[in-house]
């Protein structure tokens, strides 16, 4: 279906029971995947400092485990921006899916859809918005804005004419960012691989090329973009409370606390050392959701017991996609359901909605 870097297929599909952390599919994706795949999809900026830095930071909290708490019948359901969804875990936007398998977006779609939660689709996808919305799944479109406004204008659109639900804009990469040896390489060797949207990945590389996203935007220019959008803007790429305050103030449906994955900016800070901050400013006025290093359904708990609404995954999912196709990432959010599960009922939270500030608490000694 999708153009893409074939995954070795000289080995046999795991029995997915038998897989119990995303650890173990990072390291079963890791075999599977081609070399430059693999770099593309888990390495970061620079020395990828930024990536270690989002996995590590929430074991700075710890969990308060509470006893004799009346919890026979734990449910994980929320709804996001309005749109119910069985977990608080939703697919982040990540390029090129087609590099993990190749039914690409659309195996991704079908295991959102069986998982009953949302997917954002990246701009940067292997196949069109199109093709991944004729299945039934809650999708959000990610975009980047372009310095051609009639282009922008032009995809938002399209989403909103296929049945995607908000728009999330991505905001945090207004430059290229610096690359190291190893991420060179391989954007080198799937430079010819253009998106379904968007150009060929050697962008990243020559700085003569001109690059797609519009440097020069302030928040001034957020109205036209409202004005224009018919759908729900998310604000993708806040990390300080002084743009969360003025996403807010410029009229934001949510926002995503992210760093990108620790893509572009090496010695930023993690996403869970600036959330709780956020979530003050907020002060309850629009969603806050986030990403950045969630691996187990103890780091979804603690982004719940911070304030977040929902948390977004996306190396993970990919993952998945490049063990067992669609099945392997309906494993992927099943396995944090099944930890999430564990830890509500040890923490005395029967709900999502009891997961507040009190449930978690920063080490004394870290790490």
């Amino acid at each position: 279906m999708a153009e893409h870097l074939a995954v070795q297929d000289n080995i046999g599909t795991p029995d997915l029971n038998g897989i119990c952390t995303l650890d173990a599919f990072e390291a079963l994706a890791e075999n599977r995947l081609m070399r430059a795949a693999e770099v593309i999809l888990n390495q970061g900026a620079g020395t990828s400092a930024g990536v270690r830095r989002n996995c590590s930071a929430w074991g700075q909290w710890a969990i308060n485990s509470r006893i004799l708490v009346d919890i026979p019948d734990i449910q994980l359901r929320t709804t996001v921006l309005g749109t119910p969804v069985s977990l608080p875990v939703l697919f982040a936007p990540t390029a090129l899916h087609g590099l993990a398998h190749p039914d690409a977006e659309v195996a991704t779609a079908r295991a959102a859809n069986r998982a009953d939660t949302l997917m954002v689709l990246s701009f940067t996808s292997s196949v069109t918005l199109e093709q991944v919305a004729v299945h039934p799944t809650k999708l959000w479109f990610q975009i980047y804005w372009s310095k051609d406004r009639d282009y922008l204008r032009h995809m938002i659109d399209r989403a909103a004419t296929a049945g995607y639900q908000a728009i999330c804009l991505t905001l945090d990469m207004p430059v290229q960012p610096w690359l190291g040896a190893q991420m060179r390489q391989a954007v080198r060797e799937t430079a010819e691989i253009v998106p379904a949207h968007g150009m060929a990945r050697n962008i990243f590389l020559d700085a003569a090329m001109p690059w797609l996203h519009d440097a020069r935007l302030t928040w001034a220019d957020l109205g036209w973009l409202i004005s224009i959008c018919p759908l729900p803007l998310v604000l993708k790429g806040v990390m300080t409370a002084d743009d969360a305050r003025l996403a807010v103030e410029h009229g934001a449906s949510a926002i995503v606390v992210s760093n990108h994955g620790g893509r572009v900016l090496e010695d930023g800070l993690a996403t869970a050392d600036v959330l709780s901050e956020i979530i003050a400013m907020i002060g309850g006025r629009i969603e806050v959701l986030v990403d950045g290093g969630i691996r187990r359904g103890s780091d979804v708990f603690k982004a719940l017991a911070m304030g977040a609404r929902a948390v977004l995954i996306g190396r993970p999912v990919q993952w998945g996609l490049a063990v067992a196709g669609s099945d392997g990432a309906q494993r992927v959010i099943e396995i944090l359901r099944g930890e999430m599960a564990s830890v509500m009922g040890m923490a005395g939270a029967r709900t999502v909605g009891d997961i507040t500030q009190g449930k978690i608490a920063r080490r004394v000694h870290f790490p």
